[in-house]
C-alpha cells in the first residue's frame, strides 16, 4: 500500500475549473507513480471554502476512476492558508515503498511544499567518456525522475538550424526556427 499526496490551486471558484484542476493533478499522480486506475483503493479530496462549486471527485469519475472510494471534504481553515487549493491523497495497492511515492505540488501549491515541485532538476557535469549519461539514466529509474539528455538537445537543436541555412550567430531566426521544432 502507498499512500500519495498533492495538492494544486484552481483560478476562478466555479465547476469547470474545479474538475480541469483535480483532473490535471489526479493525471500527474497517476503518471508520475506509474498507477493502473484498478489500482487506486481510495482517495480523498480536500477544498478549501472558498471552493464549493463542484465535488472534484466528479473529475475522479470522469478519468474513469469508478471502483475506488471517494471522498471530499472541506479542509480545515487557518488563517492566511492558501486560498482555492484541492489537495488529494491517494491510497493503492502498489508493490513501491512508500518512500518511492511521487508526491505532486502544482501552481501556487508548490508553495506547501517545494521540495516536492516537479521542476526539481538535477544537472551532471564532466569531461566526456566517464559515465554521466549512465549514471543520469540509472538515476532517473531509480528514483522515478525524467531522465533529459541536454547534449542530445543542443545537437538537434543545431541540425535543425544547420539544415534550416541559419547561422547560430543570427539569435532572432534560431529562435524563429527553435519555435517549430519539436523536440
Amino acid at each position: 500500500m502507498t499512500a500519495i499526496r498533492g495538492a494544486i490551486t484552481v483560478d476562478d471558484n466555479n465547476r469547470g475549473e474545479i474538475l480541469a484542476s483535480a483532473k490535471t493533478l489526479l493525471m500527474e499522480l497517476i503518471k508520475s507513480n506509474a498507477l493502473q486506475i484498478r489500482s487506486i483503493i481510495s482517495i480523498i479530496f480536500t477544498a478549501t471554502r472558498d471552493l464549493d462549486q463542484a465535488y472534484p471527485a466528479a473529475a475522479a469519475r470522469e478519468l474513469g476512476i469508478t471502483e475506488a472510494g471517494l471522498m471530499c471534504v472541506q479542509e480545515m481553515y487557518v488563517e492566511g492558508s492558501l486560498p482555492k487549493c484541492l489537495r488529494v491523497m491517494i491510497l493503492a495497492d502498489t508493490d513501491a515503498p512508500q518512500n518511492a511515492a511521487r508526491h505532486i505540488y502544482l501552481r501556487e501549491a508548490v508553495r506547501l511544499r517545494p521540495e516536492y515541485s516537479r521542476f526539481f532538476a538535477v544537472a551532471i557535469d564532466g569531461p566526456a567518456g566517464v559515465g554521466k549519461g549512465t549514471l543520469a539514466k540509472r538515476l532517473a529509474e531509480a528514483l522515478n525522475f525524467t531522465y533529459v539528455d541536454t547534449g542530445a538537445m543542443y545537437r538537434a537543436a543545431a541540425y535543425h538550424c544547420m539544415n534550416a541555412g541559419v547561422s547560430p550567430d543570427d539569435v532572432n531566426r534560431v529562435e524563429t526556427v527553435l519555435s517549430d521544432m519539436d523536440i
